[in-house]
């Protein structure tokens, strides 16, 4: 997997105390689990990391190696937002 999709399951693990063993490729934000609050948590985080406005909340059934590709597509994936 890219480097993206390790930092975003290292955003996860980091905020939302998700064990790294139940996170894969395929799950999806739904599957995760995450009231409301969690989800407006996750797309600042996503928004300050990469520099990008990807939004869990508006697209659930989006996995994490889509959203990964999502940040890569974008050129986020090479370096955090300073």
């Amino acid at each position: 997997m890219t480097s993206s999709y390790h930092r975003i399951c290292e955003l996860l693990v980091s905020n939302f105390d998700l064990p790294r063993s139940e996170l894969d490729p395929g799950i999806t934000f739904t599957q995760l689990d995450l009231d409301s609050l969690s989800l407006v948590e996750m797309t600042v985080l996503f928004e300050d990391e990469f520099g990008l406005d990807i939004d869990p909340a508006t697209d659930l059934d989006r996995t994490l190696a889509e959203a990964a590709a999502a940040v890569d597509e974008n050129g986020a994936g090479r370096q955090a937002r300073p």
